[in-house]
């Protein structure tokens, strides 16, 4: 492919109001498969402090313009903190009520004590979105968002989920630009209580309906978002969450033994994600205290996980020295590093949370990694899984995780068969650009429109 200068490639603009790019997969490979097909590409985000891992290079014809600030300017968020930094304020801002967090677990039913933790989590994101300090983060967006539109020439706008859409649409409607709708989460009007929070929701609607097309990753959950949103005539183009690229069948990583000091004989099996209440990170521990010797738990967070948290610390006490936590993120082009050092990988999510957590074939990014490097899967409670799991027979579905021993040891017994149809499944179904060349069909089967007379 003959490079361009970037000043000659039309360029695309993702408008995206979330700070977790360095962990999105599906985000990054389409900026490196626009990148690669003569496209250059703008992220339209927001600064931020959170704690994810930064996003990798993508090279001279991809930008990440912090829209929130004064200039636009690329980079970083300077406000970014080192692991050891975090992890010395979060012991002196430990919070008043972890003691009695920590008698609630012990006293109350599982059950009752996620259903809780689920309801608490709610609260908080509906107290957090009526936040004057949020609104004015949402608004300072919206504006910056308009303004990097009126000082680049996009060919297009990709505006993610809801805020992303309809800050998006807000953005082209005075040049008239197309939009694509790329949706990451689904959310429905039930989900919102607040009044700014159902008006967005209907600015989605409403972009969703009159989108160029929608992106999405897989059929179960295309269906469930235009039937919410009442959008059946918006083309629908599946693209699963997942990395570029076929990895093929290469030896195991060490690199979890290496960072962890874990004898060579140690099979892993991989919780990679959040350590947490909503990801049974409790259940899943206990479990593990009954396997045999030869395994290890192995909790691996996305984002710096503080080791003297109290959470944490019972995490690791329930396992009787079957867990072990991996407190760092790595870089996201060392995943496959990461992935490829179990044996084992877990998918675990809390499918009461609703749609957005049950129907996840093509949206678990940590499903597609584990398949890429070969590494058999063993899902908890998540029929969306578990019915790719069974097709292409590439791990093993479970209800409950005092059952994943018994799966594990299932995978182990014929390892090679599981390994080479783990390979097979993320080649044919999840490898990306296989479903990413139809979006550069319509994007540029677009442009090829508005560029002829008469189009202008």
């Amino acid at each position: 492919m003959v490079s361009e200068p970037a000043d000659r490639r039309p360029r695309a603009g993702i408008v995206f109001w979330e700070t977790y790019l360095g962990c999105a997969p599906s985000l990054i490979s389409a900026a490196r498969a626009f990148s690669h097909h003569g496209w250059a590409v703008d992220f339209l985000m927001r600064s931020s402090d959170d704690r994810f891992v930064r996003p990798p290079d993508f090279g001279p014809h991809v930008r990440i313009l912090y829209v929130d600030r004064p200039s636009g300017d690329s980079g970083h968020p300077a406000a970014s903190r080192s692991t050891e930094d975090r992890d010395a304020s979060s012991r002196s801002r430990r919070p008043a009520d972890s003691v009695l967090r920590s008698v609630l677990r012990r006293v109350l039913p599982d059950s009752l004590r996620r259903g809780l933790g689920r309801t608490g989590a709610c609260l908080t994101d509906r107290i957090h979105r009526l936040r004057p300090s949020h609104l004015f983060r949402l608004s300072r967006f919206v504006r910056g968002v308009r303004r990097a539109v009126e000082q680049n020439q996009y060919a297009c706008l990709i505006g993610v989920d809801m805020y992303g859409l309809g800050t998006a649409f807000r953005a082209a409607r005075p040049c008239n630009l197309p939009v694509l709708y790329w949706s990451l989460e689904i959310q429905f009007e039930s989900d919102f209580s607040d009044r700014r929070s159902l008006a967005w929701k209907r600015e989605e609607k409403q972009g969703h309906q009159n989108a160029l097309a929608l992106i999405i990753q897989d059929r179960e959950r295309a269906e469930a978002l235009i039937r919410e949103n009442d959008a059946a005539d918006c083309p629908v183009l599946l693209v699963p969450n997942s990395p570029r690229g076929i990895r093929g069948d290469r030896p195991p990583s060490r690199l979890l033994h290496d960072r962890l000091s874990l004898p060579p004989e140690k099979t892993i099996v991989l919780h990679a994600g959040s350590v947490c209440e909503g990801m049974r990170s409790h259940d899943l521990a206990r479990a593990a205290a009954d396997w045999p010797d030869d395994r290890i738990l192995v909790f691996h967070s996305h984002t710096s996980l503080n080791r003297h948290d109290e959470y944490a610390q019972a995490v690791t006490a329930l396992g009787d020295g079957h867990v072990v936590l991996s407190s760092v993120p790595v870089d996201y082009d060392d995943l496959d590093d990461l992935f490829a050092s179990a044996a084992v990988g877990l998918v675990i999510y809390d499918s009461t949370l609703g749609p957005n957590f049950q129907l996840l074939a093509g949206a678990s990014g940590k499903l597609a990694h584990y398949l890429r490097c070969g590494v058999p899967v063993v899902c908890i409670d998540n029929p969306s899984i578990g019915r790719v799991l069974s097709r292409w027979q590439c791990g093993v579905s479970v209800k409950e995780p005092a059952e994943v021993g018994t799966a594990v040891q299932t995978i182990l017994d014929r390892y090679d068969e599981f390994h080479r149809n783990a390979l097979k499944c993320f080649q044919e179904a999840y490898e990306f650009d296989r479903h990413f060349q139809k979006v550069l069909d319509v994007i540029e089967q677009q442009c090829s429109v508005q560029q002829e007379p008469g189009n202008a």
